[in-house]
């Protein structure tokens, strides 16, 4: 429970009729009430986050490389940049919501949301416009919760383009154009 704003208020309160007494109890009952709301909603949040399986997903390469325009070379540069910089993002990320920067995490879920966006992966598009979501409202618990499944889905997509990665080496090292010249 909260003290009251001013314990000077609160003393001149007492003196009076009791109306005022009345009114501080609203007050700090109306705060403790807002505070379990807030948890309430942290807790179903990290409920949530809790609930995404960190199973493998698949990538749509060939739509993805189509934004690429076919460059499978551009389109590992860009996945390898947003790789490197994932860890620093999410670093900003649990930095602004160890401070209560609701438009810090805003601008960080905002910038994310343009990355994954690269790699057609909706399930980590839509985590980032959760925590932005969140985070513009208002709801800082919620939003930290929904930073915590983000990020499992951010640690999907890198698995799955490391996969990727893989993949077109495989293939690359069989192709008979690459192999004769």
């Amino acid at each position: 429970m909260r003290a009251p704003p001013s314990s000077t208020w609160h003393t001149t309160c007492l003196h009076q009729d009791g109306r005022c007494r009345v009114l501080v109890e609203k007050v700090i009952s109306q705060q403790c009430e807002a505070e379990r709301a807030h948890s309430d909603r942290a807790r179903r949040g990290a409920d949530q986050a809790a609930s995404v399986e960190p199973e493998r997903f698949t990538l749509d390469l060939p739509k993805i490389l189509a934004r690429f325009d076919g460059d499978v070379d551009f389109f590992r540069e860009i996945a390898q940049l947003f790789i490197d910089d994932c860890p620093k993002r999410l670093a900003a990320l649990h930095a602004a919501i160890a401070a209560g920067d609701s438009l810090a995490i805003q601008n960080v879920a905002h910038s994310l949301k343009g990355s994954v966006s690269s790699f057609d992966a909706e399930a980590a598009h839509a985590s980032t416009q959760r925590v932005e979501t969140l985070a513009r409202s208002g709801d800082l618990p919620a939003a930290a919760a929904a930073a915590a499944a983000l990020e499992i889905q951010i640690d999907r997509l890198i698995r799955e383009l490391n996969h990727t990665f893989r993949d077109i080496e495989a293939t690359e090292d069989v192709d008979p154009v690459r192999s004769t010249g």
